[in-house]
């Protein structure tokens, strides 16, 4: 409430009180303030009806413009479409601005359109006190305003109140009348409102679409005749087209048959002459190797050529598992890969180990020949020596007896 500059006390509109000062009026200051929403009501409840005199066409587009319009917030709440502002919705819809805000206007009273709502307020209930602060819901101080009017002053609801008439039992009739069509139907005409779709208005686009679809279903009874005539033609065609095109695959199969019968035996022929020349080389290499090895080792000579014999048939090992993997695309395999290596490597190490302890070499055996040798002819030396040493003195005993 506020004071004009004769210091008479104005009063602010219901929407426009806190419970505070809602519960400080008096009850003819409140009844002030449903006679002034019963005024907006008579005046709205007779706009209901110009529904009959609105463009359908343009009814449509208001209600598709709710649906389809890009929202910069909107709200969605479960079991319910989506809320979103006014503003956008009417950027969408392309009206003009008194005729967007007659039609919302129509609609909202004709139950089309819904206003978004963050909290209802049943009649049963009590009125809580509340500070209402940055919500969203536009027409929440004014539905608040009005319950807490409804539960603590009911008999200023009573119809006699505003048209004179006595009826018992109204109060909850008026307070459901003011709800839709007093103050909140003002709400709504604001950019900053956020409104959705109700199940009526969704109904009746499903219907103008329902009834789009017959007329285009008409439409298109002649287009389908035309259709189905074509339809035999290509049919015809289609059938003489499967005939060839069977025919086709019939000779490119036995192409491709031929193609690849030639690419195995090329494929086999170069394998084959592959490893017909790895087999060689391997050969060659053996065969090279040891000659060219014999005249060089003085010692150890089965050891040294056994080794010289495993290292290089460890290379060619490794050579020949490459060969595979480039020539046959075989993948290597680290598993036999590691354990060749490690086989032939062991056989290496195993025949030093055990030739190095087990053989002699060449000049060792000739030190050995020689030094028999010796020994054998030493002791024959020996004997004859004993032998003359006899003989001298047999002889010089019968020297002696002489």
């Amino acid at each position: 409430m506020v004071c004009n500059s004769l210091g008479v006390r104005e009063l602010k509109g219901i929407a426009d009180l806190n419970y505070k000062e809602l519960d400080s009026l008096s009850l003819e200051e409140k009844s002030n303030l449903l006679m002034e929403e019963y005024r907006i009501y008579e005046i709205n409840s007779v706009l209901q009806y110009e529904i009959s005199e609105l463009n359908e066409k343009k009814i449509i587009r208001l209600l598709e413009s709710i649906i389809e319009a890009e929202a910069n917030f909107q709200i969605t709440q479960e079991g319910e479409y989506p809320a979103k502002l006014v503003a956008d919705v009417a950027s969408h819809s392309d009206f003009n601005e008194d005729e967007f805000f007659e039609y919302l206007k129509i609609l909202f009273l004709n139950d089309y359109i819904d206003v978004f709502k963050d909290e209802d307020f049943p009649v049963a209930k009590e009125s809580k006190n509340v500070i209402i602060e940055n919500n969203p819901d536009l027409t929440y101080q004014l539905r608040y305003n009005l319950h807490r009017l409804y539960r603590n002053n009911r008999e200023l609801f009573n119809e006699e109140n505003f048209s004179g008439i006595e009826n018992y039992n109204s109060e909850s009739q008026m307070y459901y009348s003011f709800l839709k069509y007093g103050t909140i139907v003002e709400k709504i005409c604001s950019y900053q409102t956020l409104i959705r779709l109700s199940n009526k208005g969704m109904h009746y686009l499903h219907f103008i679409t329902s009834k789009r679809s017959v007329e285009l279903m008409h439409k298109h009874e002649k287009t389908l005749v035309a259709i189905t005539e074509a339809k035999e033609k290509q049919e015809s065609l289609l059938e003489t087209f499967e005939n060839y095109k069977t025919e086709q695959d019939e000779n490119i199969g036995s192409i491709n048959n031929l193609i690849n019968n030639h690419s195995s035996k090329i494929e086999n022929f170069y394998k084959d002459i592959t490893t017909i020349i790895s087999l060689m080389l391997a050969a060659f290499a053996l065969i090279g190797v040891n000659i060219s090895a014999i005249p060089k080792i003085e010692s150890n000579f089965t050891a040294n050529l056994l080794a010289i014999n495993l290292s290089l048939i460890l290379c060619l090992l490794v050579l020949f598992y490459i060969l595979r993997v480039i020539v046959y695309n075989s993948k290597i395999d680290n598993n036999h890969f590691y354990i060749i290596l490690v086989i032939t490597i062991v056989g290496i190490i195993g025949v030093f180990v055990f030739l190095g302890f087990n053989h002699e070499s060449k000049i060792e055996v000739i030190e050995k020949k020689y030094q028999h040798m010796l020994n054998d002819y030493k002791d024959d030396n020996e004997e004859n020596i004993s032998s003359l040493e006899e003989q001298i003195k047999k002889l010089e005993q019968k020297l002696e007896g002489n």
